[in-house]
């Protein structure tokens, strides 16, 4: 699945809007808490649940966000992705479980944050596992231009350390 133009910026809206609605949320419930006197260990677990959901879909964003050209992924690198697609997994992780045993309504928010997000990361990982030969790496879109009416062979050679770095290619008449 290739996620590009209206369909990316769609995602890139969406999850800007719940990053913000759910710092949002976490400040107004942090407010609340320190009014109140002496907060539980619940209350904390929430609120640390929170703190990992909103990790989570940050760098749920950010890893979106590489995808807006190839020059951006090139420039990020295959271990900038893993270290998103690691913090995307365990915080959300370790914020499904801070709040499945935290208290209040704003951890229902938090689960389903974490829930959520741990499914798109898995979808995400296999796609890029089926896609990408085994290894999830940073997605790097390619055009090749075929011309009408060509008929024969058509060879495209990757990872050609000597040849500069190419995302569209226009193959001749002559093939």
């Amino acid at each position: 699945m290739v996620l590009t133009g209206h369909t990316l910026l769609i995602i890139l809206v969406i999850l800007t809007l719940w990053f913000a609605m759910i710092l949002a949320a976490s400040a107004r419930t942090i407010k609340q808490l320190t009014n109140q006197k002496g907060m539980v260990v619940r209350s904390r677990l929430t609120l640390a649940g929170m703190f990992f959901a909103s990790l989570a879909v940050g760098s749920l964003l950010l890893l979106h966000l590489t995808w807006i050209t190839p020059e951006i992924s090139q420039r990020f690198g295959a271990l900038t992705i893993r270290l998103l697609a690691t913090i995307l997994f365990w915080s959300s992780l370790t914020g499904f479980l801070s709040t499945i045993v935290g208290i209040g309504k704003l951890r229902y928010l938090g689960i389903a944050t974490c829930a959520i997000a741990g499914i798109w990361f898995l979808f995400l990982y296999v796609s890029a596992t089926i896609s990408m030969t085994g290894t999830a790496l940073p997605r790097h879109p390619a055009r090749t231009f075929i011309p009408d009416g060509y008929v024969g062979w058509v060879e495209i050679k990757y990872g050609i350390k000597s040849a500069p770095p190419l995302w569209i290619y226009n193959l001749p008449n002559s093939g």
